[in-house]
């Protein structure tokens, strides 16, 4: 006979009448009871993996829905992102588009004035060159003139040298308004003010520093830095002249005498040992002045463009025009000597006409001093006899 022994709860109360139950009773009762928890079983296992497979559904669902939000989101991201890239493209391609043409503009425009400058200059030396030309026509003219014209008035080169001596001499105030009162537009020196360099005067719509130093020795480089600082304190110059009257300017030193430099937007022209320049004033109104209004497009639009991009532009402008307004000058000092040469000349050919009239007048008067022909007296001398050897008569006449 086989035992079964049931694990119960404390709290399970045996009812009584399956106290005194047979071995059969038992029996069917535990097969009953197996039966119905088999089915008990069955039915909640069935309810909960139905229960799962809904969960597991709407799970799935939700995902599905959720995927779906993704990918939508996704594809609004992308469309978007496409779409800002687009515009942000085209938006640049046009500002670049802007900036070439601009620049493009700007370098046209600063050509075309250099050019203009070029072409005026060398206009200038071709008058020049016809005008030598129309001197060395009077060369011919004065060779055939009469006594008359030998008194035309020549020029005083004395007072000319003497005229040039005075402008030589450092006046930087007189100097200013020789080389720009009278050549150009709105021209005026403002009143002397401190931490305003010797002087600062307007010239074609330009606000223009002057530095004027007075060394024995090169000019040091704490005057060049205080010129800097008057510069910067000045925010409406647009450059300086800083001008050493008898000696270089250490740092700044070159062959000509002229170097170029460029700070925040404003032109620099250093000009050493300028007193030994013969003429200062053509000095000035050729090379300085060149530099500046071939500049000047750039100066007046410093705030507009930008320190950086004007530096680099004026950089670059003030060396070239450095160079070629250098060698403007050395034609104009070469023309310059040619009319000198061609004065000296025609002061030579003058001197020689006047030898030559006043050789003739004096021939003039001493063949007109008596009644008697000038040469009786020789022809008495020369017509002796051949013979006898006395005057008045021939071999052929005489008596002897």
């Amino acid at each position: 006979m086989s035992t079964i022994v049931l694990s119960l709860p404390t709290s399970f109360n045996i009812p009584s009448e399956y106290l005194h139950t047979t071995q059969e009773e038992n029996a069917a009762i535990l097969l009953l009871g197996r039966s119905l928890l088999v089915d008990l079983r069955k039915t909640n296992f069935t309810e909960r993996i139905n229960q799962l497979n809904k969960e597991l559904n709407e799970e799935r669902l939700a995902n599905d829905r959720f995927r779906e939000t993704l990918d939508n989101i996704d594809n609004l991201i992308t469309t978007t992102i496409d779409e800002a890239v687009d515009r942000s493209f085209i938006e640049l391609t046009k500002k670049v588009e802007v900036l070439n043409r601009t620049a493009l503009d700007h370098d046209k425009t600063a050509r075309e004035v250099n050019l203009n400058v070029v072409l005026q200059e060398r206009n200038n030396i071709e008058k020049r060159v016809s005008n030598i030309a129309g001197l060395l026509d009077r060369v011919s003219d004065l060779a055939n003139r009469t006594a008359t014209e030998a008194g035309i008035e020549q020029r005083n080169f004395r007072s000319e040298a003497a005229v040039r001596g005075r402008e030589n001499e450092i006046n930087s105030r007189q100097i200013i308004v020789d080389a720009f009162g009278s050549v150009g537009t709105d021209f005026c020196i403002h009143p002397k003010e401190d931490f305003s360099g010797d002087h600062i005067f307007e010239w074609n719509g330009l606000r223009i520093m002057w530095e004027d130093k007075k060394y024995t020795k090169p000019v040091p480089r704490e005057e060049i830095e205080k010129a800097w600082r008057d510069l910067a304190a000045n925010v409406d110059c647009h450059a300086l002249l800083f001008v050493s009257a008898n000696t270089p300017i250490v740092t700044r030193e070159s062959s000509t005498g002229l170097v170029s430099e460029v700070r925040d937007g404003r032109l620099i022209l250093y000009l050493s040992s300028f007193k030994n320049n013969v003429d200062q004033i053509g000095y000035l109104r050729t090379v300085i002045q060149t530099i500046l209004l071939a500049c000047k497009p750039l100066l007046l639009r410093e705030r507009e463009l930008g320190s950086e991009v004007v530096d680099e532009r004026l950089r670059l402008a003030s060396t070239v025009l450095t160079s070629l307004s250098q060698s403007l000058l050395d034609q104009e000092k070469a023309c310059d000597s040619l009319i000198t040469d061609m004065r000296v000349r025609l002061t030579s050919m003058k001197n020689g006409i006047d030898r030559t009239k006043h050789g003739i007048e004096s021939l003039v008067n001493d063949l007109i001093t008596t009644d008697q022909p000038a040469v009786s007296e020789v022809t008495k001398t020369v017509r002796k006899c051949g013979r006898c050897g006395q005057p008045g008569h021939t071999i052929r006449t005489c008596k002897d």
